[in-house]
């Protein structure tokens, strides 16, 4: 075996070596990326269980420990969306994690918990809602689902086969709308098939 046998050669194993790494780091990679994304989303989904059960609660004794809850899922939170540091020495004099400025996704848990903590709370269902929904939009876009998608059909070839919306679902097959929803008065066709309905 001449010299340039043997560069060849090495020259294939390091060729070699550097797909192989390229090939776990990728997949480590998005392990790690799924990983934080499920975390996330599980944090996310404790949340909204917990408001959905303030909004519902009776007893003062049992919105006290929804509230609770809602405390500690916070705190936790800290770590999903850290205090931001605008460099002006806000907060300086705190503890570490509380330094900076709140992040908004925390924010709005936080007028979540001063609005449920009102004695008159019921009042504001509607301000509850939209905090709600400016909590989720704003994980939303942080965890950006579209491209995790992406990242799962790249690493799984598991891909949502069909996206439709209702509307392109009924005008598929515009009777199936009796099957879904009671669009009438008449109590007795909410149970009736299309062509047993009447006027």
């Amino acid at each position: 075996m001449t010299f340039s046998d043997w560069i060849s050669g090495i020259s294939l194993v390091i060729a070699f070596a550097a797909l192989l790494y390229s090939i776990i780091s990728n997949t480590k990679k998005y392990e790690l990326t799924y990983q934080y994304y499920q975390d996330v989303v599980a944090w996310h989904s404790e949340v909204i269980k917990v408001i959905t059960q303030l909004k519902v609660a009776n007893q003062a004794s049992e919105k006290k420990a929804h509230l609770a809850e809602l405390s500690a899922l916070i705190e936790t939170g800290r770590f999903y969306f850290p205090n931001i540091d605008r460099h002006d020495s806000f907060g300086a004099n705190k503890p570490l994690a509380y330094r900076g400025y709140r992040n908004v996704v925390l924010d709005f848990l936080v007028y979540e918990y001063q609005l449920f903590d009102r004695e008159d709370s019921n009042k504001y269902m509607k301000h509850a809602e939209s905090l709600q929904r400016l909590f989720t939009s704003y994980v939303f876009q942080h965890l950006d689902p579209k491209k995790h998608q992406k990242k799962v059909k790249h690493n799984t070839s598991i891909q949502m086969k069909n996206e439709i919306t209702i509307n392109e679902y009924i005008k598929q097959a515009p009777e199936s709308i009796y099957a879904l929803y009671p669009i009438d008065s008449n109590r007795s066709n909410w149970e009736a098939t299309p062509t047993q309905r009447v006027p």
